[in-house]
């Protein structure tokens, strides 16, 4: 068996990189692999701009002197004939080019201005303030984009800055995928014998944004086992450039795929050293024709067998053959949340969902049941865990804490769990009109009420605040307004200092807590600290 990162090694460097290149639309590149490399061939910006709206000075700038105001200058317009003379300055906007010898800008808000004057009253101010100069942003021969590197949208607006419409790209790939097994069907099973294929579809989604892929249905066992027609025909269509199947490689006698792959000479690959995913095939068929290759990756039947072995080895083939200067999947660094029970034998790519804790550390949990048909597994993970063998390792489970590799993967590999924003708690009070406020040590907003309505308006407006309800005439109010939020049956059976809901909103000296319902997990944290400033009142 063959450890992953030799085996990922051997496919990247037994792939044929393309050399064929197209020009497309630049709106159309992303995900794309460049060509060339393009740089900066002029600095941006190009003249000298404001940062900001305001004044254009030369400088030095003098507080409390008046400077007379000649002209203006806005964004795409220009303003050189302009004669600027000493203490003299031209009102500007963001974006506006400077006149010749103008250099500091002064915004708006930091200046006394008549009609024709203005008076500088915010100082000292320094040379160069509020001004864009010359290259400051890109510099001429600045790389813009690297050949070999996928263009993002940031590229594109890069690309754009300089008037590029289309961008010269490697052409896309052809991928053909098909499925195996007698057991598998397109449409609803005849009967519970039958399961419906989820690898194709699966592949099919997971590669299209690597070029053009095709559906070649579901090839039987029957079909394959007779003879090796099926193959012939993908490898004689010269403009595919990787097969992809899954199913039928591993030595039963039914595994056609790899009795007929057996006739064209040794496998790249042949299982893996690890879990899940070790019967896995690859290899690298020369057509008669032309020469040329076709790169066939033969896929476990398991679907997320099939799911890990194309992160880990079909996609870095592509990302290669399509020109791809990082070929290889990217690895994060992040730490166990639970401890996790090795297997004994294999190296485990334990699917796996991530979160930052307070500390900004790249916390790694479990997604779940892990068989390699288990499926649910894949949702909601965002990581492949790269976890160690229990015998390599020496222990049968690995300790909370403990600093692993993983392999992100998928469009929302980076949407991790970032640390929660500390939202000020702010108490909103609600007192009868004339009634005092309590002294309470936190931020509060306050609101007076005079009657029913105006009681009910206000704790629905708020909500989901906060509210501290304190009344003069407790009973119908208090009803009224615990209807009208909806929350006594969220809080039904709470006990607070030893007094239920109920025993709250019927009488506890006049003073109520009132909370909607979906904060209430919230207001669990905080309800025993607001009923103490409620009877310190």
């Amino acid at each position: 068996m063959l450890d992953v990162g030799e085996a990922i090694g051997r496919v990247v460097s037994n792939v044929n990189v393309a050399t064929e290149t197209e020009f497309i639309p630049l709106h159309t590149s992303v995900h794309r692999i460049a060509a060339p490399t393009y740089r900066a061939p002029s600095p941006i910006p190009s003249r000298r701009t404001s940062v900001k709206d305001g004044f254009a000075f030369k400088y030095p700038v003098r507080l409390n002197v008046v400077y007379t105001v000649v002209g203006s200058c806005f964004a795409g317009h220009g303003c050189n004939d302009l004669s600027i003379g000493e203490f003299e300055c031209v009102r500007v906007a963001t974006g506006s080019v400077l006149p010749e010898g103008m250099d500091t800008v002064v915004q708006k808000e930091e200046v006394e201005e008549t009609a024709l004057t203005l008076t500088v009253k915010i100082g000292p101010i320094k040379q160069g303030l509020d001004v864009r100069e010359i290259g400051s942003d890109i510099k001429t021969g600045t790389i813009l984009l690297k050949r070999g590197e996928t263009i993002e949208p940031a590229h594109v607006a890069l690309l754009a800055s300089y008037g590029v419409h289309e961008v010269h790209v490697f052409r896309q790939l052809k991928i053909a995928i098909l499925s195996t097994g007698d057991e598998l069907t397109l449409n609803d099973p005849s009967s519970l014998l039958h399961v419906h294929d989820t690898n194709r579809p699966m592949l099919l989604a997971s590669l299209s944004k690597f070029g053009s892929v095709m559906d070649l249905g579901l090839v039987s066992d029957a079909t394959g086992i007779k003879s090796s027609k099926w193959f012939d025909d993908i490898l004689s269509d010269t403009s595919i450039d990787i097969l992809v199947t899954s199913g039928a490689v591993s030595v039963g006698d039914r595994d056609f795929v790899r009795e007929t792959l057996k006739k064209f000479g040794d496998f790249l690959i042949d299982r893996l050293y690890m879990k899940p995913g070790k019967p896995c095939l690859v290899t690298k068929v020369t057509r008669d024709e032309d020469a040329s290759s076709l790169m066939v990756f033969g896929l476990p039947g398991n679907p997320v067998s099939a799911f890990v072995t194309c992160e880990l080895l079909v996609k870095p083939a592509l990302r290669q053959m399509a020109g791809s200067s990082h070929p290889w999947p990217s690895r994060i660094s992040c730490q166990l949340g639970h401890d996790f029970v090795l297997d004994s034998g294999r190296p485990e790519f334990h699917r796996a969902m991530i979160h930052s804790n307070e500390h900004g550390v790249l916390i790694a949990s479990s997604s779940g049941f892990q068989r390699s048909s288990a499926l649910m597994s894949m949702r909601g993970a965002q990581v492949l865990l790269e976890l160690p063998s229990g015998n390599d390792f020496g222990k049968p489970v690995i300790s909370k804490g403990t600093i692993c590799k993983a392999i992100p993967f998928g469009e929302t590999c980076f949407n991790i769990q970032s640390v929660p924003w500390k939202v000020p708690f702010v108490l909103h009070v609600v007192l009868s009109s004339g009634m005092p406020l309590p002294n309470i040590d936190m931020k509060v907003e306050l609101h007076e009420c005079s009657d029913l309505n105006r009681l009910e308006s206000i704790v629905t407006s708020i909500s989901p605040a906060v509210v501290l309800v304190l009344l003069d005439d407790t009973s119908e109010l208090c009803k009224t307004c615990t209807r009208a939020i909806g929350v006594e049956e969220a809080l039904r059976g709470i006990n607070v200092m030893g007094m239920t809901w109920e025993d709250k909103v019927y009488g506890i000296s006049s003073s109520y807590l009132l909370v909607p319902p979906f904060v209430d997990s919230y207001l669990l944290d905080k309800v025993e600290f607001l009923h103490q400033l409620i009877l310190k009142k």
